[in-house]
C-alpha cells in the first residue's frame, strides 16, 4: 500500500482530492503546506523523487536545495516548461542531481519497461497537476488565467483528472512503502 500525503493550501481541493483517494482505498497524510514532504525526505538518506507536472521545477528543485543527496525527474508534456525547468535547476545549482523528460504524464518511452531497462523508481512522487475545473477557467482572475497556459490549469470537468491518473498509473514508480 502506498501512503498519500495531500498537501496543498487549498482546503476545498484537498478536501475533493481525499474524498476520491479513501474511497479507493489509500492511507492519507492530509497537509496545508509542504512542511511534512520535507520530513519525510529528512528519513532517508538518498532520496528519489519523481515530480509528474513539473513545470518550471519549483517543487523538485526546491526540494533538491534543501536535501543534499536527493535526486529527481521533472515529468512535463510542455517543453517550454522544461526548458525553463533546466535553467531553474541551473540557477539554484541542483541541475546534476536533476533530470528532466518531456512526457503526457508517464506515456513517455523513459517510463517505459524497456528489453535491458527496468521501470525508474521513486521514494516519492510529488506533483501539482492542472486542479481547476474547465467550466471555471474562463471566470478565474486575468493575472492567472493570463499567466499560465490553460493545458497548465485545466483539471478537466471535476478537476481530479489528474490526480486520478497519477495515482493510478504512479504506484508502478514508487518504491513499496513509498509516498504519493
Amino acid at each position: 500500500m502506498y501512503k498519500i500525503l495531500v498537501c496543498d493550501d487549498d482546503r476545498e481541493i484537498v478536501e475533493a482530492i481525499e474524498i476520491y483517494l479513501s474511497q479507493e482505498g489509500y492511507q492519507i497524510l492530509k497537509a496545508y503546506d509542504g512542511i511534512e514532504a520535507l520530513e519525510i525526505l529528512e528519513n532517508q538518506e538518498k532520496p528519489r523523487i519523481l515530480d509528474m507536472c513539473t513545470g518550471s521545477g519549483c517543487i523538485l528543485l526546491s526540494l533538491l536545495a534543501m536535501k543534499e543527496g536527493a535526486s529527481g525527474t521533472g515529468a512535463d508534456i510542455s517543453p517550454l516548461a522544461l526548458k525553463v525547468a533546466k535553467q531553474n535547476a541551473k540557477g539554484l545549482n541542483v541541475a546534476d542531481r536533476a533530470e528532466f523528460v518531456e512526457s503526457d504524464l508517464f506515456l513517455s518511452p523513459f517510463f517505459a519497461e524497456t528489453t535491458g531497462k527496468a521501470l525508474p523508481v521513486y521514494d516519492i512522487l510529488i506533483s501539482n497537476p492542472p486542479y481547476i475545473r474547465s467550466a471555471v477557467i474562463e471566470d478565474l482572475m486575468e493575472e492567472v488565467k493570463g499567466h499560465d497556459p490553460r493545458i497548465a490549469l485545466d483539471g478537466h470537468e471535476d478537476g481530479l483528472y489528474f490526480y486520478r491518473r497519477i495515482v493510478s498509473e504512479g504506484s508502478a514508480y514508487v518504491k513499496e512503502n513509498g509516498w504519493m
